[in-house]
């Protein structure tokens, strides 16, 4: 039986270089064999989260603009993950999702009412609660962002026996939940988590519900 995640729908067409002439041919797009929206948005969530990732502890930090670019993005398409599953079957979600909240902690309610609350400051107001301070960590833990094999890819140091390796300050984003902070590539490693769970749930839901 196929994965109810994968359909055959061919959307894109995939250009083929040969030579000077340039073909076409079916090409199954990755957007038209995930069958689930939900699951679309999540790893679309996921790429940003990566990018994010890619940010942290890395010199040069290039545009310091980019992480909060990054950030809007995940933020959306994070929050977009209940919306498309809504939208896949309204009525098995309205019914399903809260008995789903009635078995989460007080905690992890709290805590996808704060994400919410700092996706609403992102996109409807002045962009989300964060803040930025510098974490000083060894120079040998610090990524290169640049090209070149990857053996260079982090900074090494060598020095006389008994000298400490050197250590250096870097930025670190923190989101402001309520009163306290939280660093933000590990809350939204979280929150996907939650997510991520959420649709799995929501999808034995849907296939169960095919034999009824």
């Amino acid at each position: 039986m196929p994965s109810p995640l994968f359909s055959p729908q061919y959307l894109y067409r995939r250009r083929v270089a040969h030579g000077h002439r340039v073909f076409s041919e079916p090409y199954e797009s990755h957007r038209s064999t995930t069958k689930s929206a939900g699951m679309w948005k999540l790893r679309e969530a996921y790429f940003f989260l990566g990018h994010l990732v890619a940010k942290t502890r890395t010199f040069p930090s290039s545009d310091p603009e980019e992480f909060e670019f990054f950030l809007s993005a995940f933020l959306s398409a994070a929050r977009s993950v209940t919306f498309a599953l809504q939208a896949e079957k309204k009525d098995t979600y309205d019914t399903w999702f809260p008995e789903w909240k009635a078995h989460r902690s007080i905690e992890d309610l709290d805590f996808l009412k704060a994400m919410n609350a700092q996706r609403v400051e992102e996109v409807h107001k002045k962009g989300a609660s964060v803040n930025v301070a510098l974490e000083h960590i060894p120079v040998t833990e610090v990524r290169y962002a640049g090209r070149g094999h990857p053996a260079y890819y982090g900074f090494q140091w060598s020095g006389p026996p008994g000298i400490e390796v050197p250590w250096v300050g870097l930025p670190v984003h923190y989101f402001k939940l309520g009163e306290s902070q939280a660093e933000v590539v590990a809350t939204c490693t979280r929150y996907l988590d939650l997510l991520d769970q959420m649709i799995r749930d929501f999808l034995k839901v849907l296939f169960y519900s095919t034999f009824r």
